[in-house]
This record gives C-alpha cells, structure tokens and sequence, in this order.
C-alpha cells in the first residue's frame, strides 16, 4: 500500500494552535472499538472534537505513526500538562505547602497551611518547588494545585506535567515491582487515555479525575523509580487506530477485562501483560497482543 499523510490543522484552541499529523503505514489488521473513536469517520470527530474544545489550551504537537514492531527513536515530546480533578480527596480538609512551594490566596497573600473548613476566599493557588510539594489531605502532588467550589465542599484540581501524571498512574494501576515491558505497556496506555481527555476533557476546569471512573492517580505517594522509567522510555507515545487516538481501556484480568470492555472491542490484562512481559515480549508485542490493529504513535513537537 502506498505511504499515505492525513494533517489536522486546529486553529485556534484558545491562543494556541494544535497540530495532529501521522503516516499509515499499512492498513490496520483486526477490528477494535475504542468508544467514540471506532468508526470510519473517527478522524474526522477527532477533528471536530478538537475545534471544539476550547477550554483546552493544546500545544503546537505532531503525531508521528509506526507500525507497532517498528523500533521507536528518542523524540522531543511537546511540554503537556494535565488537570486532575482530586476526587480521592474531596471535599479538601486541608492544604500544606512545606520548602520553598507557596500558596497564595486572592490577595496573593503567602499561606503554608489552610484549614479548608474556615476557608472563604474562592481563589487559592498551590505550586510546588519542584522538590516538597503540596500536600491535598496530607497527600502529596506535583505541579499546582486550584480549587472548584462543589456543593458539599472544596474539589482541589492538580495541574502536573503529564509524564509525571503518566508515572504516577502506572503505580497505582500495576505493582511497579512488575516487568519492565509490562510497566511500559501500562505508561503508553495510560497516556494514550489521557489525551483522549486532554481533547475530550470530561469538565470545563478539568481533563479527568483521580478515581477508578477515570485512571487511578495517587500523585507522588505512587511514583517510583520504576514507573518513572517506564514513562521515561516510551515519552509520548500514544495508540492510534484508523487516524484517531485510542482510549486505550484496560483492568485487572482477562475475566474482568472481557467482562467491562468486550463490548467495545479490545481491553489490556494487566495481569496478562505481566505474564507476556515474563515470556520476553516487548511492550509494543504487548500492545499489539491486546489492541490489535492499533499502531503506535508519537507525540512530538512541531518541526522535530
């Protein structure tokens, strides 16, 4: 089959443009259905997913597509940060700033610790020194942390680097203990969910929660060497299928992951992936096991 090119251009997404471009190479085999995206017009409602979505300040990015064996090189992955709606930990009790992390309120008045019962202003804005921290309930999470006044209470949103959201979710969603390729599996995966969301976000001041509705995040208590190494080695790699990002779905088991997602088409075994991983597969002989058809891609910056 000849090569083929589809560009997406998207202008403009609040005062950033976002561009989408990827090269088949080849016809996918196999069926998959991945929700929204699984028919033959899913690049055009990606597209229109995208003009849409104006609340979401997408970079200038490029997809690079590959067949899934295909050898991957290092890329410089576009700079993406993801917001997080803190479920877990709602309504907020408490937040602490510890080193050189600050809060400021409205009056950009310095904070280090609020009691959220006595607190009235609706502005507050956490960030880390990149070191300590903020603590959410006495968790702790990288980048910034907002608030959403909700009925019953305070919603904390985590604003993080997505690689670090990426390692973060890996950990709470597999033992990092597991196989290398097993891990790295999980971290494509997670991040292909989360920019289904960064395009399709599920609220106007977030992309997605924290609970199992969404992907299980647990901030830093849940990143470890391994999983940052798992979301280091495969930066910016996404599943694609037919043009359109796949909202790569997965759980526990093959039982429970027929029985959630068969009928959408394919699911990851966590398990089964760990066990592939013991047998010497790649993770891209992962992937392609569990959402075949899919190709790998890469999201890069434009001009690299």
């Amino acid at each position: 089959m000849p090569l083929q090119r589809l560009l997406l251009v998207v202008l403009p997404l609040g005062t950033a443009a976002a561009m989408l471009s990827w090269q088949h190479l080849g016809r996918p085999q196999g069926r998959l259905g991945f929700g929204w995206m699984d028919d033959d017009s899913s690049s055009d409602r990606l597209l229109e997913t995208l003009l849409a979505t104006d609340e979401v300040h997408a970079p200038e990015a490029q997809v690079e597509q590959r067949g899934m064996n295909r050898t991957t090189r290092e890329n410089d992955t576009p700079e993406q940060n993801v917001r997080v709606a803190l479920y877990r930990h709602f309504p907020v009790q408490s937040i602490e700033v510890r080193g050189h992390s600050r809060c400021r309120s409205r009056s950009r008045k310095a904070i280090k610790t609020i009691d959220m019962e006595q607190w009235t202003d609706s502005t507050l804005n956490c960030s880390s020194d990149g070191i300590s921290g903020v603590f959410v309930n006495g968790k702790n999470f990288h980048g910034s942390v907002s608030l959403l006044r909700k009925p019953e209470g305070w919603l904390a949103i985590n604003q993080v680097p997505l690689e670090h959201y990426v390692a973060s979710v890996v950990g709470s969603e597999m033992p990092s203990q597991w196989g290398k390729e097993a891990l790295r599996a999980q971290a494509v995966a997670v991040r292909s969910y989360a920019w289904v969301h960064l395009v399709r976000p599920a609220h106007q001041q977030f992309h997605l929660g924290d609970t199992e509705r969404w992907q299980v995040y647990r901030g830093r208590e849940s990143s470890t060497k391994e999983t940052v190494q798992a979301a280091q080695s495969t930066a910016g790699q996404v599943l694609s299928f037919q043009g359109a990002l796949v909202e790569s779905l997965y759980a526990a088991t093959h039982e429970i992951a027929k029985q959630a997602h068969a009928h959408l088409g394919a699911s990851m075994s966590q398990a089964g992936a760990q066990q592939l991983a013991q047998q010497g597969k790649t993770y891209t002989e992962i992937l392609d096991w569990y959402y075949n058809g899919a190709e790998l891609a890469r999201i890069k910056r434009n001009g690299h």
